[in-house]
């Protein structure tokens, strides 16, 4: 195996696809919100949310 490079076992694959499909749902879920539908530029929305997490 080259240098920098390793190996990744069946056991974190398995775990990576969970993870992913976990922070689908939430997105999904995110973006199913009736305040989405209120907004008309989403995106100033998603930075004004972004911002006030960060406060």
């Amino acid at each position: 195996m080259p240098a920098g490079e390793a190996e990744v076992t069946e056991e974190q694959r398995a775990e990576l696809a969970q993870v992913r499909e976990a922070r689908l749902e939430a997105l999904e879920t995110l973006d199913k919100h009736p305040f989405w539908a209120e907004q008309q530029d989403r995106h100033e929305a998603w930075m004004a949310l972004r911002t006030a997490v960060k406060a």
